[in-house]
């Protein structure tokens, strides 16, 4: 292995974020937050699921708050930067009543 696939989930997070006109756009990104969050899991990667979170909560409320809620209980209460823009992220957010599998 190169450590190449160390990246992997800021690939897919890149791809959801990348506005798509075709068919499909909307749930193509969608799915690319999901294939980023689910690698950065796999690899025990929480920051970078949880930035893919952020971006997928910004971007498809309320299906990617519930993803922010889950990946954002991973850490403490007094966490970095990153958390508390993450808090923010929700705080701004309708409330969700699904949750994120």
């Amino acid at each position: 292995a190169t450590g190449e696939e160390a990246f992997e989930p800021l690939l897919w997070e890149i791809r959801g974020s990348i506005p798509s006109t075709g068919p499909g756009g909307e749930a193509d990104s969608r799915r690319d937050f999901r294939a980023a969050m689910a690698r950065a899991r796999e690899r025990g990667a929480k920051s970078l699921e949880l930035r893919a979170a952020m971006r997928f909560a910004t971007a498809f409320p309320p299906e990617g708050t519930a993803a922010l809620e889950l990946a954002l209980a991973e850490f403490p209460e007094q966490s970095a930067d990153e958390t508390r823009r993450a808090r923010a992220i929700l705080k701004s957010q309708p409330a969700n009543k699904e949750p994120y599998h």
